[in-house]
C-alpha cells in the first residue's frame, strides 16, 4: 500500500511539473535553476521539458491505474537516465552538481525498483 502512494505522489508530482512547463514556464523554470530561452530555444525548452515529465508521470499513474507494472519501466528509465545526465553533464561539462535534483531522481528510482518488484506481473490489483 505505502508504495501504491509513493508511486501515486511521484507520478502527480511529476504530472503537475510537466503541465506546469505549459502553463507557467516562467515559474517552473526558476525551480530547476534555468533561465528561458528564446524563440526556438523556448519552444524546444518547453517541449521536451514538459514531454518528458509528462510521460514520466503519466507512465507511474498508468501503472496505478491497470495494475501493469511494465508502465513502471518507462518511467524508471527516464529517471534514471535524467540523473546520470547530470552527473554526465557535470563531469565532462562543466556543470553545476544538484544533489538536490539527483535526491529526487535516486530515491524516485528507487521507489520504482520496488513497486515494479512487489507489484503483481499481471491482473488488476497492485501491491496485493
Amino acid at each position: 500500500m505505502l508504495l501504491k502512494i509513493l508511486v501515486g505522489a511521484y507520478g502527480a508530482s511529476f504530472l503537475l511539473v510537466g503541465l506546469g512547463w505549459w502553463i507557467v514556464p516562467e515559474t517552473v523554470s526558476t525551480q530547476f535553476d534555468m533561465m528561458l530561452l528564446s524563440d526556438a530555444g523556448l519552444s524546444t525548452q518547453i517541449g521536451d521539458l514538459a514531454s518528458f515529465f509528462l510521460v514520466l508521470g503519466g507512465c507511474m499513474v498508468v501503472a496505478l491505474l491497470t495494475g501493469k507494472r511494465v508502465w513502471l519501466l518507462p518511467a524508471l528509465s527516464l529517471i534514471a537516465i535524467a540523473m546520470l545526465g547530470r552527473i554526465f553533464a557535470w563531469q565532462f561539462h562543466g556543470a553545476s552538481l544538484p544533489l538536490n535534483m539527483i535526491a529526487v531522481e535516486v530515491t524516485g528510482s528507487a521507489v520504482l525498483i520496488l513497486a515494479f518488484l512487489r507489484f503483481q506481473k499481471t491482473g488488476p490489483a497492485i501491491g496485493n
